[in-house]
């Protein structure tokens, strides 16, 4: 028993090891291995089911597939990537319910019947009224 703790233990130190060290990568070294920095939202504009948002070239599009399920994509180069799932089905995927457009001087977003979206402009967290900031 003592072993299979220690072990856990070493295998729990590598995987922070590994995370600290992913952390720490610099924005170029990102954008190198193809990873893009969303530090801000620079534009965003609200669509019958969601949000889309420009975090510099880089495009967010959040939308409600129903009133408790959200569905979001991202495109580094300022156009989504083709319109594919192996999570989602296709009859899924194509589904929306309307949403209300919320946004003020802090925060853009949108709410359902079940969600309240919130993305903060300044810097990249999300919200909602039963979560602390990710």
């Amino acid at each position: 028993m003592f072993r299979a703790g220690r072990f856990t233990l070493a295998v729990l130190g590598i995987l922070f090891l590994a995370a600290t060290s992913q952390a720490n990568t610099t924005a170029e070294t990102q954008q190198k291995s193809g990873f893009v920095r969303l530090d801000r939202v620079t534009a965003s504009r609200p669509t019958p089911n969601g949000i889309e948002i420009r975090s510099g070239t880089a495009v967010i599009e959040i939308t409600a597939l129903r009133d408790d399920v959200l569905r979001v994509r991202v495109g580094a180069e300022g156009q989504l990537p083709e319109d594919a799932s192996w999570a989602v089905l296709p009859s899924a995927r194509t589904a929306s319910v309307a949403v209300a457009p919320e946004s003020d001087t802090e925060t853009v977003g949108f709410a359902t019947a079940k969600l309240r979206v919130r993305v903060k402009k300044d810097r990249w967290r999300s919200r909602s009224p039963t979560s602390r900031d990710m």
